[in-house]
């Protein structure tokens, strides 16, 4: 049994249906916007050499038409396409989306990650009844790790769509979903401006908007004293020594805690 096999069994064991191989025709196959592109090296050799792996696909329909979504070969099929073939072998699923979806974040888990494609995936085992617990266990990702790819559907779309493409690192953009929405639209015109973004941009945002909130404060309350926060600091530094390094979300949390009480 390998372990992708073993993986998708743990989700629903008793479901886990068998692929029909299958060849089908190019213009049945679903595509979607989430996956790597093929390099020029890759669609040459497919040129030449035709596709020598079967992609995997599941069965669906669109009206009366029988169509089939891609679950794992989208490079393959991206690079079949620029050359012209006209039909694909592929590893055909029946319908049902439990299975598909988790297959989907197996196989991205286990080749190179794809945190916007397993979002996407995770939705649907969601969708399909599925608990974070199930889903772990079939795919192989932590509890904690499902949750923060699901936080990444709260990021503005410029954002979510950069990391898809590849222009915005997954723990950049986990690390902006813990941010404010104010500092997130500052975030999306800092993107929008440079066409990248990256961890030391999340904190600069952070930074600086902290400043202007204190700035802020101040101004409107020149003349209270604020005795008690250096106690408070002091107390947020010796809490977040108890606390794991696991625990990410929580410790960026408290710094941010002990910044702002820091402010004079």
């Amino acid at each position: 049994m390998t372990e992708q096999t073993e993986l998708a069994g743990w989700l629903y064991p008793e479901e886990a249906p068998e692929a029909k191989q299958e060849v089908i025709e190019m213009d049945r196959i679903v595509d979607g916007e989430i996956g790597p592109e093929p390099t020029a090296q890759f669609i040459e050799s497919v040129n030449r050499y035709g596709v020598l792996a079967s992609i995997v696909v599941r069965e669906e329909k669109e009206g009366n038409r029988k169509v089939y979504r891609i679950i794992d070969g989208r490079r393959r099929y991206r690079a079949a396409k620029a050359v012209g073939l006209d039909r694909l072998k592929a590893n055909v699923y029946p319908p049902g989306m439990e299975f598909a979806a988790a297959m989907t974040v197996i196989t991205n888990n286990l080749r190179s990650n794809n945190p916007a494609a397993e979002v996407e995936a995770i939705m649907e085992l969601l969708q399909g009844g599925a608990g974070a617990r199930e889903i772990a266990r079939a795919t192989g990702l932590s509890i904690g790790t499902v949750n923060k790819r699901l936080r990444l559907l709260d990021l503005p779309k410029p954002l979510f769509d950069g990391l898809r493409d590849g222009k915005i690192a997954v723990s950049t953009a986990e690390a902006a979903t813990r941010l404010p929405v104010p500092y997130q639209k500052e975030l999306v015109r800092k993107f929008k401006k440079e066409k990248k973004l990256v961890g030391s941009d999340v904190k600069e945002v952070r930074t600086v908007q902290i400043g202007k909130s204190a700035e802020q404060l101040g101004g409107l309350l020149p003349e209270v004293e604020r005795p008690w926060a250096s106690e408070v600091e002091v107390g947020l530094r010796e809490l977040r020594k108890l606390i794991p390094e696991g625990e990410t979300d929580l410790l960026d949390l408290i710094g941010e805690a002990i910044e702002v009480s820091g402010q004079k």
